[in-house]
Parts: structure tokens; C-alpha cells; sequence
């Protein structure tokens, strides 16, 4: 024992116990299995083994047990490993190896990826130089067009120079030709040559004037169109003005009217009640008067409305006879029959179209508001989505994407990441706070640990990611008192826990608490060491410009990157992240309100087509009816017949009239003739009945003034919307009487400008007529004549192709300028090292690159939704643990079949050991059981049917006869048989130091004495410690050891037996 250790040490090195036990073993001295140690227990023990039993202390006795123990223990760890080792085979097979794959394949996807985009950039950099190479061309071209162009234009003009010269140089030549035979005739001609120049300049005049007059027509029919389109916004508002309008006045009316015939009716009451007191009555005029004085004029009414009748009736016959005569004057209606039949027809199909547009319920600017804000809403979107790819894209490990790992998996039992989980209420500690979280600021908060192996074994995630689950989350928050010593150690000013940053659910203080409960955020280092450090806090703290001081005794910080802290950003992204979800849910909805309508804006524009087409036939149709002689006898008729039917209405009217004045005649004279009692009574009625009307005409009025306000305001905006929709009516009338005014105009220079070409074509004549006579007596004078009129017939052409030069000049011009430009365009952005190939390319082959590219762009696109940019690094670090792996396990697997090769080896050697100690056992067994019984003999076989590995049992002969069963001999022959076999299997391997005790105890006197030589004959290099209580045993000993009490105490002394040396 050294310092309380137990110390092992072989040949002065210090070993573990193993090793000292494995050497005991191998020179037979296993503690464990003490065979060295032979106890007369141990004696009947061995009468009692089965054969299996024996074989085992034979294969003890052979130095084997060892060997077969080990290679147990190996066989039982081999098989442990296997399963060990089949799992991860499994593993691999079916976990490892198809991630493997899809690492492969997303690789592959990935190397396809980045061929595609480098093709399409190599593409690209060749249509750019293609594109340049092409406009080089095309500018070259144009440019060889317009010199080729301005030389012709060149060439003709120096042609008209050439032929005015001719023609100058011709009418010298008939100058002095005729000048000799026509002396007179020249004034005559020279009159006509000014006449016919004075009226080719009023001609040009009348010309400017027309091209003016025109330019002012457009520009009024333009300012004309412009006023009809505010006439009509200002109608649309005007008729929504107005029907909300409706919905006021409706009440509003009612309410007025109401309260207009209560006043009135208040004031009848209060004149009646004023006549009555005067002994008066009213009339229907509402003035007090007599009832003799209203008598006579009722009377006066009757007189007047019955000549009025007399009189409309004689018109009434006038009348009739004159339609009567315009009928039959009529012309026949069939020449305008068919444009009746065609009008009707026309108009039916308007109204058809009408009604089915109105049937649609469509409204053409608001599917075009519609669809500017859609476009609007997708450029925005647009722009968002860019902002949150970026931020993804160079902070992945904020989102957590996976798969589902099962059918019907509930996609809230996976919360979040937990920096998307919380809002930090001051920027100012977000940098602090992200380095508080460290890592854990991406750890994926879910419900349970049951998600979590789910989400591991079946979610296809592409990151490691460390999952945080609800139900196993462990919170050690600091307490009030440590917060408020830190407080008050500091001041409260420069320290703050750091949950009070956040803003969060609820239902997420157990996240929140966990990461950040510990954590103290700072103002400085000062504060930040002094706090931390303190023995009555010792928390972790963060500084706002993320140093970290732990109160183990670390300090992290320094220097850190000039970037916006992940935090701030995020606050950002989720506020663009929202707005680009409200603007997808309002393009969404816009998109399907769009969808809904397209049938329906198909038709209605479908049917605004055919309504335009037909409306213009009606209007032609009507115009030939209206010019047409039975339409105007026809609209002649149709006023005769309203003018009958006005004055039979009055006719009607005036006996109307009259019976109700003869029926109020009547009524008069019996109020005349009851006039003379009861007025005091009527006017008491009157009285009350002024006074309930008088309530009721208050109650009227107050109603009325409630609703004055909202009618007038409405009323006011109608009022001016009016005045504006007058103005501008106005305008366009103007615009029209004005536009009518330059085409009068137009037409009277028109006219005037006629005149003036027929003047100038009959002096042309003339003057061509004079010339033709003075010409016509010098054949030399019509010969250079027509020579110049041919000349004047090749400049004009001339000139018309000059035109036609100049226009297509300055055509080309312009496209050679755009062209150029294009050029300049085209080689700023043309790749200089593909100019070469792009020269060698045709227009077909630069078509079949652009359908190229367009492909490749489409296939990028589609492979970037999916393509994982990291795949190429996972997948060779992957692939490279598993080649690793798998080698490591195929070493393993050799190492496995060598070792099983070398226990199937040492099991053969160990048969032959075995097979080589049971015969030298038994023939030892046999001489030693001779020995002690003399006459005897002893072996060992093995039991019927069965070899000597499976097992051997023991066999005595006594007097020659050998015995079925030890149960055959007695006591002590059984002994001395088990005595010689264990004596026997010691010999075969002897150990250096064997103890025996009282083996003899169960023997007599000679047997004893037989054990004692045996074992000295026998055993002659091992030591032998004998516990025996009879002389026959101490005879044969070398030294002899008593043991005896001598006054209370156990003493023991040694004695050389001489005769045994």
C-alpha cells in the first residue's frame, strides 16, 4: 500500500493487477481457481463432477481454461461490438448514405448551376460582342446608304442645275426667234406672263391662308376634345354628387314641404280666424272677402272658362282640316322603307348592346385603376422581396427551414429561431444583446423533445442546428436582490438587466429567461468588471459595444467589425417583411378581383366595338331619313297631331274647370243662405284650428332646419359643379361656333382659292395658246419649245425625286444616328475577347444565341430556387467522413476476421494440448492410483458415445476387474481414486507450491503413508505445504511445522525431519 493505493510490481516495474494475476495463472497458480490448493472438501467434490467437469480440470491442469476465459470474453465483446457495428452499418445505409446522395445530387445540381451561369455569361459576353459586331455592320451599312443617297440627291440636283441652264439658255433661242416675227404679239404675251404672275402670288397667298385657317381648326379641335373630356369627368362627379344628393333631399323635401304647407296652412287659419272676426270669409286666393263678393267672381271665372272652350274648338277644327289635307298630300313612304326597316333594326341592336353592357355590371376605369396598381404593387413587391433575400442570403442561420417528417405534421409545434422570437426596445443595446445570446441567438425553439428526433431523423435539414424544446427547458433566473445590489453598487443609470431590453410573448419567457435571465448589460467596462467580479453578484455582463467580462475570469471584446448588429438589421427586414406581406395579400386580392373581371372586360370591349360600329350606320341611316322629303312631310304630320291632341286637352281641361266652378257656384249660394247665424261659433273652431296648426307648423320648422344644413351643402357643390359643367358647355360652343366660323372661313377662301386656279389654268391657256400661234409659224421655235417643256417635265420629276431624296435623307439620317448610339451603347458593354468569334457569326446563328440564352436564363432561374450553394463544401466534408469512416470500419472488419482466425487457430492447438494432457493425465492417474492402492489400476475415458472434448469420467480396476461405478468402492478407495486424479492433473503442469490439507483425514495409516511416498516419488521440483494430524504423513516431510498454545498464546516451531532428507 502506498499513500492508500494498492501498488503492483513485477521484476522492480510497477504493473496493474491484471498483469499480476495473468502471471499467477500461467505458473498454475490462479487464486481465482485455486487447483494448487487441494482441501479434503475439494476431494469429494471431484467424486461428484460430470464428464464436462473433469474435461475442465484437465484443461486446468493444461494451462487451456485461461485461454478458453479469454477468448469468451473476446467472443462476448465481438458480439457486442457487432451490434454496435451492424447499427452503424445500418446508419449508414440507411441515414448516412442516402444524405450522402442527396448532398451528391444537390452538388451535382449545383456544379450544373454554376456551368449553366458560367455558359450563360460566356454566352452573354459573345451577344454583347454579337451585338456590337451587328450594329457595327448595320451603322456601316446605313452610313453607305446615306452616302450613296446624298451622291444621288447630289446627282439630280446637279441635273435640274443642268436643265435650267438648258431652259435658260432655250428661251433665249425662241426669245430671238420669235422676237423677229412677232413684235406685236409680244406685249400681248408679256400682259398675260404678268397677269398670269400676279395671280400665282395671290394664289400662294390664299394657299398660306388655308394651311393657317387648317392649323387653327385642329388646334381648336383639340382644345374642343379636351373641354368634352372635362365636361364628362365633371358630369360623372356631378351625377355621384347628385345621387347622394338624392339621398338628402329625398328627407330633405319631404321635410321642407311638409313644413311650407303648415305655414301655409297656419297663415289660412290665421286670415280665416281674422275674416271671420270681420264677419268675412276667405277665397281660394286666400284673401278675406264677402261670400256675395266671391259669388260673382266664381261666376266671372265661369263666363271667362266657357269662351275659352269656344274658341279652342274652332281652332280645334282648323287644325284637323289642314292634317287631313297634308295626309293626303303625303308622298309614298316605300322610298324610305328600308331605311325605316334599317333605323328600327339599327336601334334595336343599340339598345341590345346597351343592356347587355349594363348587364355586365363592368366599369372600365376602375379595372384600369386596378391594373396600374397592380403593376405598382408587383414593382414594390419586387423591391422587398430583394431587400429579404439579401438579408437571408448573408444571414441564413436566422431562417429554419425543413421538411416535414411525417404526413399531418403541425408546423406550429415548431415556434422558431429565437432571435426571431423577441424585439429589442433600444437599438442602442442590440449589438450587446447579440453577443449576450452568443450562439444560442439561432438556436429553433420548438414544444417538445418528440419534435425534435422527428425533426432530426426525417426533416431533411440542411444545417446543424441545436433545438431548444419547451418541455425541457431549465430556468435559473437571478433574484430581485442580486438586480438591486448590482443597482445600488453602480447606480441604476449604468446597468440593466437584460431581458428589460426585450419585448416578447408571453408564452416565451422560458426562452427569453434561459438565455438572457444571467446576463447584466453595461454601460462601460468600469461597470461591467466592477459588477461582475463583485462576490455578491458575480454575474456574466455585456458592455453596449459587446465586450464580455465573465465572473470566471474571462474578458472578451476588443475591436469589432464596422457592421450593423444582425439584431438591427432583423428589426428592419421583419418591418419589410410585413409590409411585403400586406402588399402580396392586396396584390392577391387584386390579382383575383382581375381574374374574375377578365371574362367580362373581354365582352364589354367586345361590345363597346360592335355599339361604336353600329351607333355610326344609325347616325348615317338618320341623316339620309332626315334629308329625306317624307320625313320632313311626315315630321310636318307628327306636329299637326300634337297640336290637335294639345288643344283637345284644353278642351277637356276648360269642362274640367268649368263643372268644378259651377259645383263651387252652388256651394257659394248655400253659404250665402246659411250665412245669417253661427259665426261665433266658426270662430272658435277657427281659433282652435289655428292653434293646433301653429304647433304643428313649429314642430315642421324645427325638423326642416335640421337637415338645411347637409341639403344646402350638397345643394352648393351640385351648384357649382353645374356652373363649371356651364362654363365649359359655353367653352365647347364656342369652340365649336368658332371652329364653324374658320371652316366658313376655309370655305370662302376655298372658293375664292377655285376661282383663283380656274383663272390662272385660263391664263395659262391663253398664254399657251399665244405662244402656240407665234410657235406654230417657226418649226425651229416649237422644236426648242418642246424641248424645254420636256426639260420643265424632268425638272418637275426632278424635284419629286429630290423630295423623295430629302425625306428618305433625313430618314436615314436619323437612323444612322440612333445606330450610331446603339454602337456606342453596344461597345461600352461588348466583351473585346469574343469580338473575333462574334465576327464569324450570322444573323441566324445570333438568333439561335439569344434562344439560347433566353433557355439558360429560364433554366438558372429554375435551379436557383432550389440550388444549395453550400452543397459543394458539405458534400466533399461529408464525403470525406464517410470515406474515413468506412475505411476505419472495413480496418474493423479485418481486424474482427483476423482475430476470429487466430481463436479458430488457438482452438485447434488448445484441442491438441487438450488431447495431449488427457493422455498423460490418465496414464499419470494410473501410476499414482497404483501407488497408494497397491493392485489397482485407474484411467480416464471418455462416456459412451462421445469424444474426449466433450468430456471423460473415471474408471477403477480392483483385482483386475474394472468397476462400472466409483459408487462400487468404499469410502476411502473413493478418496484415494479423487486424490489421484487431482495429484495427476498437478503433475502434468507442475506448479511450484502446492498445499494440502488433512487430505489424509479419511484414510488409514498405510494409505497415508502411501500419499506421502507417492508424492515425493512423483513431485520432485514443487514444494508441498501438508496440514496433517498423522505420523505416517510426517515421515516423508523435509521440515516439520508445530503449531501449540503455550501460556494463552498460539506459538509455532520448525524441525528438520533428517530422515526424510
Amino acid at each position: 500500500m502506498m499513500g492508500g493505493k494498492s501498488k503492483y510490481m513485477i521484476n522492480g516495474m510497477s504493473v496493474q493487477n491484471k498483469k499480476v494475476q495473468d502471471l499467477f495463472c500461467s505458473i498454475q497458480l490462479n487464486v481465482n481457481n485455486p487447483h494448487f490448493l487441494i482441501m479434503q472438501g475439494k476431494i469429494t467434490k471431484v467424486l461428484n463432477m460430470k464428464p464436462f467437469e473433469i474435461l475442465g480440470m484437465i484443461e486446468e491442469g493444461a494451462g487451456t481454461k485461461m485461454y478458453t476465459t479469454k477468448r469468451d470474453d473476446t467472443l462476448k465483446t465481438i458480439r457486442k461490438k457487432d451490434a454496435k457495428l451492424t447499427e452503424l452499418q445500418t446508419i449508414m445505409k440507411e441515414v448516412i448514405t442516402p444524405r450522402l446522395e442527396k448532398l451528391r445530387e444537390e452538388r451535382r445540381q449545383y456544379i450544373e448551376f454554376k456551368n449553366v451561369e458560367k455558359e450563360l455569361d460566356h454566352m452573354l459576353g459573345l451577344y454583347k460582342a454579337w451585338e456590337y459586331v451587328v450594329s457595327n455592320r448595320r451603322y456601316v451599312e446605313m452610313k453607305n446608304k446615306l452616302e450613296a443617297e446624298e451622291n444621288s440627291l447630289k446627282n439630280v440636283e446637279e441635273e435640274k442645275t443642268l436643265h435650267k441652264e438648258r431652259i435658260k439658255e432655250l428661251d433665249g433661242i425662241i426669245k430671238e426667234l420669235t422676237k423677229k416675227a412677232e413684235a406685236d404679239g409680244n406685249k400681248g404675251l408679256e400682259k398675260l406672263e404678268n397677269e398670269l404672275r400676279t395671280a400665282e402670288k395671290s394664289q400662294a397667298k390664299v394657299n398660306a391662308n388655308i394651311k393657317s385657317l387648317n392649323d387653327e381648326i385642329d388646334n381648336e379641335t383639340k382644345r374642343k376634345k379636351q373641354l368634352e373630356k372635362n365636361f364628362s369627368d365633371d358630369e360623372k362627379t356631378l351625377k355621384l354628387k347628385e345621387s347622394n344628393l338624392a339621398k338628402v333631399e329625398s328627407t330633405f323635401l319631404k321635410l321642407k314641404e311638409a313644413d311650407e304647407k303648415d305655414k301655409e296652412a297656419y297663415l289660412t287659419s290665421q286670415k280665416r280666424v281674422v275674416a271671420l272676426s270681420a264677419g268675412m270669409e276667405l277665397n281660394d286666393q286666400g284673401e278675406a272677402e264677402s261670400l256675395l263678393a266671391q259669388l260673382m267672381n266664381v261666376r266671372q271665372e265661369v263666363s271667362e272658362v266657357t269662351s275659352n272652350k269656344n274658341c279652342t274648338r274652332v281652332k280645334l277644327k282648323y287644325f284637323e282640316d289642314r292634317l287631313k289635307e297634308k295626309q293626303r298630300k303625303s308622298s309614298n313612304a316605300n322610298e324610305i322603307h328600308k331605311d325605316q326597316q334599317a333605323q328600327k333594326a339599327m336601334t334595336q341592336e343599340i339598345e341590345q348592346l346597351k343592356n347587355s353592357m349594363k348587364k355586365l355590371h363592368f366599369k372600365e376605369d376602375w379595372m384600369n385603376d386596378l391594373k396600374n396598381r397592380r403593376g405598382q404593387l408587383a414593382q414594390e413587391m419586387r423591391v422587398l422581396k430583394q431587400r429579404v433575400d439579401h438579408f437571408e442570403m448573408r444571414n441564413s442561420y436566422t431562417q429554419f427551414r425543413y421538411k416535414d417528417p411525417e404526413p399531418n405534421f403541425k408546423r406550429s409545434s415548431v415556434i422558431g429561431v429565437v432571435c426571431r422570437l423577441f424585439e429589442v426596445k433600444d437599438e442602442a443595446a442590440a449589438y450587446a444583446l447579440e453577443m449576450a445570446a452568443g450562439g444560442r441567438l439561432y438556436n429553433v425553439v420548438i414544444d417538445t423533445d418528440i419534435t425534435g428526433k422527428k425533426l432530426l431523423k426525417n426533416g431533411d435539414l440542411q444545417q446543424r442546428r441545436t433545438f431548444m424544446p419547451l418541455n425541457k427547458i431549465q430556468v435559473n433566473k437571478m433574484s430581485n436582490s442580486v438586480v438591486k445590489t448590482a443597482e445600488s453598487l453602480v447606480g441604476k443609470d449604468n446597468i440593466k438587466l437584460a431581458l428589460d431590453y426585450l419585448k416578447y410573448d408571453k408564452k416565451m419567457q422560458v426562452v427569453m429567461e434561459h438565455i438572457f435571465g444571467n446576463v447584466f448589460i453595461c454601460k462601460d467596462m468600469d461597470v461591467a468588471k466592477q459588477v461582475a467580479f463583485d462576490n455578491r453578484i458575480r454575474r456574466k455582463c455585456v458592455t453596449l459595444d459587446g465586450d464580455i467580462v465573465d465572473p470566471a475570469g474571462t474578458l472578451t471584446g476588443g475591436s469589432r467589425e464596422q457592421t450593423e448588429s444582425v439584431l438591427k438589421q432583423l428589426e428592419t427586414i421583419k418591418q419589410v417583411e410585413q409590409q411585403l406581406n400586406a402588399k402580396e395579400e392586396e396584390f392577391e386580392k387584386i390579382e383575383s378581383e382581375i381574374r374574375e373581371m377578365g371574362p367580362k372586360e373581354e365582352q364589354f370591349a367586345t361590345y363597346r366595338r360592335q355599339l361604336e360600329l353600329k351607333e355610326h350606320e344609325l347616325s348615317l341611316i338618320t341623316q339620309r331619313l332626315q334629308q329625306s322629303t317624307y320625313y320632313q312631310q311626315k315630321e310636318e304630320i307628327a306636329n299637326l297631331e300634337k297640336e290637335i291632341e294639345h288643344l283637345k286637352q284644353t278642351i277637356a281641361s276648360c269642362e274640367e274647370n268649368e263643372k268644378k266652378l259651377n259645383e263651387k257656384v252652388a256651394s257659394l249660394e248655400k253659404q250665402v243662405e246659411g250665412s245669417k247665424g253661427g259665426t261665433e261659433k266658426k270662430l272658435k273652431e277657427a281659433e282652435a284650428e289655428m292653434a293646433r296648426l301653429k304647433a304643428k307648423a313649429d314642430k315642421s320648422r324645427k325638423e326642416w332646419q335640421q337637415k338645411e344644413l347637409d341639403y344646402a351643402t350638397f345643394k352648393g357643390e351640385i351648384e357649382e359643379l353645374k356652373q363649371s359643367l356651364l362654363d365649359t358647355k359655353q367653352q365647347i360652343e364656342a369652340a365649336e361656333a368658332n371652329i364653324e366660323k374658320l371652316k366658313q372661313q376655309l370655305e370662302e377662301i376655298g372658293t375664292q382659292s377655285t376661282e383663283m386656279n380656274e383663272n390662272i389654268a385660263e391664263l395659262q391657256a391663253q398664254l399657251k395658246k399665244g405662244k402656240a400661234e407665234i410657235v406654230e409659224k417657226n418649226k425651229d421655235v416649237q422644236k426648242k419649245i418642246n424641248e424645254k417643256e420636256e426639260l420643265q417635265s424632268k425638272i418637275t420629276q426632278c424635284e419629286i425625286q429630290m423630295k423623295e431624296s430629302t425625306h428618305k435623307l433625313k430618314k436615314l439620317q436619323d437612323e444612322c444616328k440612333n445606330l450610331k448610339t446603339r454602337q456606342a451603347d453596344c461597345e461600352q458593354r461588348a466583351n473585346r475577347n469574343e469580338l473575333k468569334n462574334a465576327e464569324k457569326m450570322s444573323d441566324e446563328d445570333g438568333l439561335k444565341l439569344e434562344r439560347k440564352i433566353r433557355e439558360a436564363q429560364e433554366m438558372r432561374k429554375n435551379l436557383g430556387r432550389t440550388v444549395n450553394s453550400q452543397a459543394q463544401v458539405h458534400f466533399e466534408e461529408q464525403e470525406k467522413e464517410y470515406n474515413e469512416v468506412k475505411k476505419k470500419l472495413r480496418i474493423v472488419e479485418q481486424d474482427k476476421q483476423k482475430l476470429l482466425d487466430a481463436i479458430k487457430e488457438l482452438d485447434r492447438k488448445r484441442e491438441d494440448i487438450v488431447c495431449k494432457a488427457y493422455s498423460q493425465i490418465s496414464k499419470d492417474f494410473g501410476s499414482i492410483f497404483s501407488t497408494l492402492l497397491p493392485g489397482a489400476a485407474a484411467k480416464l475415458l471418455p462416456p459412451t458415445g462421445q469424444t474426449v472434448l466433450q468430456g471423460v469420467e473415471i474408471k477403477v480396476s480392483l483385482g483386475g476387474i474394472w468397476k462400472d461405478s466409483l459408487t462400487e468402492l468404499s469410502g476411502g478407495q473413493r478418496s484415494l481414486a479423487a486424490l489421484s486424479l487431482i495429484l495427476a492433473m498437478l503433475l502434468f503442469k507442475p506448479a511450484p507450491l502446492y498445499i494440502l490439507d488433512e487430505v489424509d483425514a479419511a484414510l488409514d495409516l498405510s494409505h497415508t503413508q502411501n500419499i506421502g511416498r507417492m508424492l515425493k516419488t512423483h513431485f520432485k521440483t514443487s514444494q508441498f505445504i501438508v496440514v496433517s494430524l498423522k505420523d505416517g504423513m510426517f515421515s516423508n516431510a523435509n521440515v516439520l511445522f508445530k503449531t501449540q498454545f503455550v501460556d494463552g498464546v498460539s506459538t509455532v516451531s520448525r524441525t528438520v525431519n533428517r530422515s526424510a532428507v
